[in-house]
């Protein structure tokens, strides 16, 4: 999947927004999980 993102600039600016919330997700959910515990 990432080959085609590569190829074609549009779905690329696409992956990389999904990319940047992806990382703040997974950052909020790590600063969750130590909150809760």
């Amino acid at each position: 999947m990432a080959e085609n993102a590569s190829m074609e600039p549009r779905p690329a600016r696409e992956e990389r927004l999904a990319h940047v919330v992806i990382n703040a997700l997974r950052h909020l959910r790590l600063k969750h999980s130590l909150n809760v515990k």
